[in-house]
Formats: C-alpha cells, sequence, structure tokens
C-alpha cells in the first residue's frame, strides 16, 4: 500500500504538516468535530484503510502508543480509545486512526450502543406483567421471571448491552 494517497483527507493534512503532535510513525491532531473538549485523533503516516488491512496492528499498535502518551500527557484518567473499520461502523475517514475522547461527569456523550441499551432494558421489562398485573402465564413480582427480568434490566442500563 501507498504511503499516502492523493484524495485522503489525512494524508493531506500529515503532507501538510497539519498536526498538533507527532512520533516517527504517528500524527496527532484534533478533528473537525470534536464530540468532548480535548477529543484527538491519532493517525498513522501510513495510509491504510482500516483495522481489517493485513499490516494494520502493527501501525495501530503505534497509534496506541502515541494515543496513550498524549492522554497521560492530558492527566486523563477516564477516556475512550475509538477505532472503527469500515462505513457501518462508522468509520468516515478510510485512513486507519484511532479516536481518544475524554470523558467528563455527565458530559453527556452517548456512545452508539448507549441507546441501544436503553431499548433492551425497556423490551425486557416489557416482556413480563408488571407489579399486580395479571397475564395469561401469571407472572407476577413474586416470580423467578419477573425478578430475573428486572436484574437484566438493570444490568443492560449499567453496562450498556444485555449481560
Amino acid at each position: 500500500m501507498a504511503d499516502t494517497i492523493t484524495d485522503c483527507p489525512f494524508c493531506a493534512r500529515i503532507a501538510a504538516g497539519q498536526f498538533d503532535y507527532d512520533d516517527q510513525h504517528s500524527v496527532a491532531f484534533q478533528p473537525l468535530n470534536p464530540v468532548t473538549r480535548g477529543h484527538f485523533l491519532v493517525v498513522p503516516r501510513k495510509h491504510m484503510a482500516n483495522a481489517l488491512e493485513p499490516l494494520a496492528p502493527i501501525l495501530l499498535g503505534g497509534a496506541m502508543r502515541l494515543a496513550a502518551i498524549l492522554a497521560r500527557q492530558m492527566d486523563l484518567t477516564d477516556c475512550n480509545f475509538i477505532n472503527s473499520a469500515g462505513a457501518l461502523a462508522t468509520q468516515t475517514v478510510p485512513h486507519l486512526h484511532v479516536h481518544v475522547v475524554p470523558r467528563r461527569k455527565d458530559d453527556r456523550l452517548a456512545l452508539p450502543w448507549t441507546a441501544l441499551a436503553e431499548e433492551i432494558a425497556r423490551a425486557i421489562e416489557e416482556s413480563v406483567c408488571a407489579p399486580g398485573e395479571q397475564c395469561a402465564e401469571r407472572f407476577c413480582p413474586d416470580c423467578t421471571r419477573y425478578r430475573q427480568a428486572q436484574a437484566d434490566a438493570a444490568t443492560a442500563r449499567r453496562t450498556g448491552g444485555p449481560s
């Protein structure tokens, strides 16, 4: 694979020296639309479409190293390191990269699966009768299925998905 691709916006930024930090293998800069304060991207200098390419693990390892160094320098204690492979996985620029997204209490940033967790929790809760309600299968707040459904719904909300 070529080191740069002429129509790649990340390759263009790298070639123009438009980055804030760098090492031998990767560069870092702010995305056009940061989702939290301090959000930045770490991008390998060598063009590779995504993490599914044969040599991508080597480049991704170098990018993660720089991402971790920069996160520590920023004194981040909570952050997401996000890499997506392909458009359906929310990758919008086909050049391997890592998002470093600082997280803060009440930042209100919902990751793509957060809404799914709430939907799963609601479906679980709706799958059994409400307290005091009669249903065809005679489930009630005292039955095992009801208690398990309530526990599964709480787990889905807390962890972001089914247990």
